[in-house]
């Protein structure tokens, strides 16, 4: 077992720290550990593995409901080398734990969800820290602008290229304003459903010269805020699901982005055919449009991606009801490439119908069926 160096423990029913010890001492080049999904993993366990696996550079504990602070500690003492930690769904982990984990010093990648004891004095501690480049506190719900700026305002925050604060409700502008400020070499920005997040932290968007993938799913996006969005430039990857607040003029605004592939503009209720027309006038190269419960949309909208998108592979299409086979037969006429075409039923579609019209293309046909 010594040759070994990445090993996936994942779902073990029998994990103890005898085991933990055994696997130590025969991986001795074990740099990447998965121990998600195992419901018998302790602190001791972790104890007996950190003191006999220093080397370890990647480890991963979701799902380990069992464990404390005491593990993540024994973490921070023992295992110095560790660049990416994971860890999500453990309900046991308070501030006090995850602080600790800052004195690692070589800690470049720490993924920490779904923790909701984790508060805004656990982040003090990493004010002084120099190697973060990815941080993901998806769901931890008690953080705020005040225990995020310490991270944003430390040496890390220069080398950050990834930031996830999916539904971290208490984060707004302030925290956005300092992501845009201190963070340029950011390449992917995740605030989807950050409720607080508006046109006053939006409009510092363009200090972010390097942003490839931003998501603003269920944000106060309206047409200022759009106008805001296309002045980062490089945008290739964009995710407006639920932004209700955004009309046919901000999605004019969007069309300016001229790397754009990937767009999801799923339930923006306040979307027509006029504004897609606007917006796809220059999106000759998207491949990606989710236009999923957009309500106003029409045919019309179909003969817009069918004469201007050609390197189109996936158009999702669900619970659109002003769309009818007419529709298809536009997107068999202009869109060679598609590989993926998602309906839903209750629609004026069905997958039989439309298999029929695309055929002979080589498309997958997908049916959304709701409650």
């Amino acid at each position: 077992l010594p040759k070994i160096s990445h090993l996936n423990l994942s779902g073990c029913t029998d994990v103890s720290p005898e085991m933990m010890e055994s696997v130590g001492q025969a991986c001795v080049n074990l740099t990447c550990l998965i121990l998600d999904d195992i419901p018998s993993l302790t602190d001791v366990c972790i104890s007996s593995l950190s003191s006999v696996c220093p080397q370890l550079e990647t480890l991963s504990l979701l799902y380990a409901t069992h464990l404390t602070d005491s593990a993540l500690k024994y973490i921070s003492w023992n295992i110095t080398k560790l660049a990416k930690l994971s860890v999500e769904g453990n309900s046991e982990f308070t501030s006090a734990g995850i602080s600790s984990l800052f004195s690692l010093k070589k800690l470049r990648v720490l993924h920490v969800v779904d923790c909701l004891r984790l508060f805004d004095d656990a982040m003090q501690a990493a004010s002084e820290h120099r190697c973060l480049q990815v941080i993901n506190f998806t769901d931890c719900i008690r953080l705020t602008d005040t225990g995020l700026h310490f991270i944003l305002d430390s040496p890390s925050a220069a080398n950050l290229t990834e930031i996830s604060l999916v539904n971290c409700v208490r984060v707004g502008d302030k925290t956005l304003k300092a992501i845009c400020s201190n963070c340029r070499k950011l390449i992917c920005l995740n605030v989807s459903y950050c409720e607080n997040v508006t046109y006053h932290g939006l409009s510092h968007l363009h200090e972010l010269t390097a942003l490839y993938m931003l998501d603003l799913s269920g944000c106060a996006v309206n047409d200022r805020a759009a106008n805001c969005i296309w002045h980062a430039s490089k945008i290739s990857y964009l995710t407006l699901s639920e932004c209700n607040l955004l009309t046919d003029a901000g999605l004019e605004k969007l069309s300016k982005l001229e790397y754009l592939k990937y767009i999801d503009l799923s339930y923006c209720n306040n979307v027509t055919d006029a504004g897609m027309n606007s917006f796809l006038y220059n999106q000759n190269f998207l491949s990606f449009l989710n236009l999923a419960g957009c309500k106003n949309l029409t045919n019309a909208t179909l003969a817009y991606i069918s004469s201007i998108c050609t390197y189109l592979h996936y158009l999702n299409i669900a619970e659109i009801h002003g769309i009818t086979n007419k529709g298809i037969r536009y997107i068999k006429s202009g869109c060679s490439v598609l590989n993926l075409l998602v309906i839903s039923e209750k629609t004026k579609l069905d997958v039989k119908t439309v298999k029929k019209i695309m055929h002979p293309c080589p498309v997958d046909i997908s049916q959304i069926w709701y409650d």
